[in-house]
Formats: C-alpha cells, structure tokens, sequence
C-alpha cells in the first residue's frame, strides 16, 4: 500500500499478419513479431527500479534487459546492468510503447543496441534538459561475457523546450496532462 516494493509482471508482444503466397502455398512464418515476458518495478523504496525481459520469438531466445537503476533525485540517477544505450530517444520508448510499432529507420541504423554496462542519468531545468552517459561492454547482445578490450562510450543530451516528451512521440494521443 506505500508504494515501496512493487512487481508487476507482464508480457510485450507484438504479432503481425503478412500475407504471403507463393505457389498457391501460404508462407506466412512468423506471425509472433515478439513476445517479452517481463519482470519490473521497485524495491524498498519507489526510485530503486529493476526490469528484466527476455525475448521468446527468436531462436534460441536471449535476454533483452536485465538492469537495477537508482534514482532517488530527478537530477541523477544510475543504472547498472544490460540494458539500452542512450543513442536514440526513439529506441529508450520501445516498440512495445509507440502507436505504431514501426521502428525509425535512422535511428536504428545508429542505435548500439543494448550492451551490459553502467549509465548516469537524469533530467535538469525542470525536466527540459535530460542527459545519459554511459560505459558498456561492446559485446554482442546473445553472448553472456563481454569480449576482453571490448567497449564503448556514449553519452546523449535532449533539450525539450516545451518540457519532457511522453512514453510516446504521439503526445496529442498520450500527454501526461491535458
């Protein structure tokens, strides 16, 4: 009832329908896009957060995410574990969370993925001003030990004049305020 420990358990996924045919035979393969069971929320305290996901659609399946973040103060907070690396806004909302779950074309082609690593985030000037830094791994995403020597660093900042963008780039659909 105090908000202090909380666990919600779900699942993401996406499934399409591509008709094909060839030959008069149907060739649709892969109706189930992804499906994401999770595991997220906080413990002792509502800015200790986790999230664990794990991707089932693909084979073999692998984990996603698996990350503890500290937060207790808007303006910094940590995250530790694998997780996403802060290149791209577009990629930190997920396909699970925009209207349509097309994917940008240029951030993904940029995008580093998720990588294992440790970022330092947070927002300023009254959340129009949002920053992530971070050091990763730079291994491959299914392989569970990084590659010794192998790592990267990135770091991102977003001004947003009219305050912090909603869990979608659709904000007339879902603002947080009227």
């Amino acid at each position: 009832p105090d908000a202090q420990a909380i666990l919600p358990v779900g699942l993401d996924a996406i499934y399409k329908l591509e008709p094909r045919i060839r030959n008069g035979d149907w060739q649709n393969r892969d109706a189930i896009y992804a499906a994401r069971p999770y595991l997220s929320g906080n413990v002792f305290r509502e800015w200790i957060r986790f999230l664990t996901e794990a991707e089932l659609a693909a084979n073999p399946p692998y984990l996603l995410y698996s990350y503890l973040e500290v937060q207790p103060r808007a303006e910094i907070g940590l995250r530790i574990g694998q997780q996403d690396t802060p290149i791209s806004r577009h990629e930190n909302f997920g396909v699970m969370k925009t209207l349509f779950p097309e994917t940008d074309t240029v951030s993904e082609y940029f995008w580093t993925g998720r990588d294992k690593g440790i970022t330092v985030f947070g927002a300023l000037a009254n959340e129009r001003v949002d920053y992530f830094a971070g050091v990763y791994g730079g291994s491959p995403l299914r392989q569970f030990t990084t590659i010794a020597g192998n790592y990267v660093v990135e770091a991102r900042a977003t001004v947003t004049p009219m305050g912090r963008m909603p869990d979608s780039e659709f904000a007339y659909a879902l603002a947080r305020a009227p």
